[in-house]
């Protein structure tokens, strides 16, 4: 791992910052934000899976520069919002609560991005392992059975066990862990991020 950090320069990319200027452009065809906490204090991380557009998407940027995005994102949590969230809850924090949406999501669109989820799945488990805390996939459509046996070889047993997966059912149980008014309106919560155009926009910082 401190060879990879070495080789790909994550820590001048995390001093320097990371210049993405298409960052707008991204979040049309690949919907994702760091949003609020949850109830313990965790920072709370949002995708909509469904609303991904692959092909679009590589239209807009390269998958070098997502990766090189995905880890600056990576090493802001670590260095800003980690520290962050430790200072305000007064407990030390060093995982998120990740929620994905899979409302829409067809096996057309997951043999498109595949090789990218694959990738960047990868990376994850190699350089940041233990730093996701919970993930729930909620709208699971039925055609997943199919999309999890295919995913399943890439990802870990510790990772699977973190992993809680719920049909359109889902808001109770999101709320015995997120608050409903950290919770986006789009999943059933109270916070709609108005003064920052909505919650996919919302600055981590706010």
């Amino acid at each position: 791992m401190l060879e990879w950090r070495k080789q790909f320069g994550t820590d001048e990319l995390y001093r320097d910052g990371f210049d993405y200027p298409e960052h707008s452009e991204v979040l049309k065809h690949y919907p994702h934000a760091c949003h609020k906490v949850d109830k313990i204090g965790r920072p709370l991380f949002v995708q909509l899976m469904g609303k991904v557009k692959p092909a679009e998407l590589l239209k807009v940027t390269t998958q070098d520069r997502l990766e090189r995005n995905h880890v600056h994102a990576w090493e802001v949590l670590l260095n800003d919002i980690f520290p962050k969230c430790s200072h305000d809850s007064g407990k030390q924090k060093y995982s998120t609560f990740t929620i994905f949406d899979l409302q829409g999501v067809s096996l057309f669109q997951f043999h498109a991005s595949r090789a990218s989820l694959q990738r960047v799945s990868q990376l994850d488990q190699d350089n940041y392992p233990e730093f996701v805390g919970e993930l729930f996939l909620i709208n699971t459509p039925w055609i997943f059975k199919t999309i999890w046996a295919m995913m399943q070889p890439w990802l870990g047993k510790r990772t699977q066990q973190k992993i809680t997966m719920l049909g359109t059912d889902y808001l109770e149980e999101l709320l015995k862990h997120v608050d409903v008014e950290n919770l986006p309106s789009f999943f059933g919560g109270k916070c709609t991020c108005n003064e920052h155009g909505g919650c996919m926009n919302r600055p981590w910082s706010s």
